[in-house]
């Protein structure tokens, strides 16, 4: 059994690299509705904190 994983070959001659597919596990392994709904909640605040000193400024400025 091959270690490689298989790949998604392009749609046409010259078109983009072949990119690995995802395997199989991913698609059995579903994020809860409450899950996702915590990370969205953490992405959001991180980059609220990265734009807090630039929405500063802007408020100054204004």
């Amino acid at each position: 059994m091959s270690d490689a994983l298989p790949t998604v070959v392009a749609a046409r001659p010259g078109g983009p690299a072949p990119v690995p597919a995802a395997p199989a596990v991913l698609g059995c392994a579903a994020m809860s509705i409450d899950d996702y709904a915590r990370v969205v909640q953490a992405r959001t605040e991180f980059v609220d904190f990265l734009l807090a000193p630039v929405r500063g400024r802007l408020a100054a400025a204004a």
